[in-house]
């Protein structure tokens, strides 16, 4: 029985691929065995999406050593030289210590060319290998998977998808935001394969993360699949029945987001509130 390892590692990656077609089209293959990593292992979740060929485990956590932050902050530097993203150069040109790593890799890459630095690149990548401790060993052992899909690839746990390229194990990752090839810098473990939303967002992990045209899927953004199916929706009158309210008033429907994304959303309801009030809209 063939065996894939799906890590979640927050409530949007849980989303974008436990509830999609993604997850459920996996389930129907009896002969596949699938292990969800996830930040929630509790008994409703585990009823949600535990099958008898679909195991939850928790999602490890590692925090990267200062060894790893360095390694991984030098091939940024390494990395930002060898495209023509202005963005992320300002990012970079902004950070402490700028000058010190400036002059470190000016004498350690001198004037290479394009391919030199993508060697230098690669060379930090199996160092950071080399010094990451092997957390995730057991869950190898213990289910043998034969490819890692991952929905993060800016995550800040990544032991299972390093290990996995320790192993060798094929490794596919989901890009699963619009901005993530270009202001994030390079991938922190690079993956054998990624998913992207659309020919805009392959263009760019191709021309600035070095992969082959056949190394890139488009398979659209799962993640909004749910609002193109009408079947998802109640009908108005039912809905404004289920929340009690005045089917005979106009609604505004505001969705807000998390703290650490959209610290603001209450201010802008108080705005709403306040124009609804004074009916200057």
């Amino acid at each position: 029985m063939k065996c894939i390892f799906i890590i979640l590692d927050s409530g949007s990656a849980i989303r974008n691929m436990l509830r999609t077609d993604v997850f459920k089209t996996l389930k129907t293959y009896s002969d596949l065995k699938i292990v969800i990593f996830s930040p929630i292992t509790n008994d409703e979740f585990k009823k949600e999406f535990g099958t008898d060929n679909v195991f939850i485990e928790p999602t490890p956590r590692w925090k990267p050593n200062p060894v790893i932050n360095l390694l991984r902050s030098l091939k940024k530097d390494l990395w930002v030289n060898n495209t023509d993203l202005f963005t992320f150069k300002q990012k970079r040109e902004k950070r402490k210590g700028r000058f010190v790593r400036r002059f470190a890799l000016k004498a350690l890459t001198g004037k290479s060319s394009n391919r030199r630095l993508d060697s230098y690149i690669k060379f930090l990548e199996r160092l950071e290998l080399f010094f990451t401790p092997s957390i995730a060993d057991h869950y190898f052992k213990k289910y043998k998977p034969d490819l890692i899909c991952y929905t993060s690839i800016y995550s800040n746990y990544l032991c299972i998808e390093i290990e996995g390229q320790k192993r060798g194990t094929k490794t596919i990752c989901f890009i699963q935001s619009w901005d993530n090839p270009t202001s994030k810098g390079p991938f922190p473990v690079r993956p054998d394969r990624v998913a992207v939303w659309n020919n805009i967002l392959k263009d760019e992990v191709v021309n600035h993360h070095n992969f082959a045209e056949d190394q890139v899927f488009i398979s659209g953004a799962p993640q909004f699949d749910i609002y193109t199916d009408k079947a998802n929706f109640l009908p108005k009158d039912k809905f404004f029945k289920k929340w009690g309210l005045d089917a005979d008033r106009k609604l505004i429907t505001y969705t807000t987001g998390t703290p650490g994304t959209a610290p603001f959303d209450h201010e802008v309801i108080e705005l709403i509130i306040l124009l609804l009030i004074h009916a200057s809209y």
